[in-house]
């Protein structure tokens, strides 16, 4: 991850097929100096579960609205579990997206499969909606007036 730049990964099941959880290089890295992992540790023991989550909202607009959470999305506590796993996608509007980066530092962007599975696209995180909004937003003009001459 490391070599590559990468900070998260998604993790789908062996065949690609269906989405079922992340891995964050500073989970890893956690897991690893504290001794609850090793190299050779599956990255199932180190990723955020998604499979642990208690239901898909696949109305990701509706966190604009929604009271921010504090907990971590795929942490490995009772309260965690019942929290729900939010579809991202291309068309989920930028107000969601910054409102779901108020709880969490990542989210897979997903695409709907045939089977009803999702499939992850790419990764985006908060420094990625930060540098796009520094890239898209140029700043205004201003207007000087100076002796009567506008600079």
């Amino acid at each position: 991850m490391r070599d590559k730049g990468f900070d998260q990964l998604p993790v789908s099941t062996a065949t690609g097929s269906r989405l079922i959880g992340l891995v964050t290089l500073g989970n890893l890295l956690s897991y690893l100096s504290s001794g609850r992992a090793v190299p050779s540790s599956p990255v199932s023991e180190v990723m955020f579960d998604f499979t642990a989550l208690d239901k898909l909202v696949d109305d990701p607009a509706a966190l604009a609205d929604a009271p921010a959470r504090k907990s971590s999305i795929g942490e490995k506590t009772p309260s965690a579990r019942k929290r729900p796993f939010v579809e991202i996608t291309l068309d989920t509007r930028l107000s969601a997206l910054q409102r779901f980066f108020e709880w969490n530092s990542a989210a897979v962007v997903t695409e709907r499969r045939e089977d009803d599975g999702l499939k992850a696209v790419a990764v985006v995180t908060k420094v990625d909606l930060l540098t796009w909004l520094v890239k898209v937003k140029k700043p205004a003009e201003k207007t000087v007036v100076v002796s009567g001459h506008e600079k």
